[in-house]
């Protein structure tokens, strides 16, 4: 049985609307630290829009 490492974030902008919002970044940067703490490495955080994609 292999353990997760590595993670990577994802959700979506309804809206769409890519930029991210003050909430999306405090939030990539919390998860970040805890995950960090629990030896867990963040690889990358999705913006999903319908038509296209960014990462923060």
């Amino acid at each position: 049985m292999k353990k997760c490492k590595k993670i990577i974030l994802c959700h979506n902008h309804p809206s769409g609307r890519l930029e991210p919002s003050e909430q999306d970044i405090m939030f990539t940067e919390r998860i970040t630290k805890a995950a960090t703490i629990l030896g867990i490495e963040v690889l990358d955080h999705l913006i999903i829009s319908e038509n296209n994609y960014i990462t923060i």
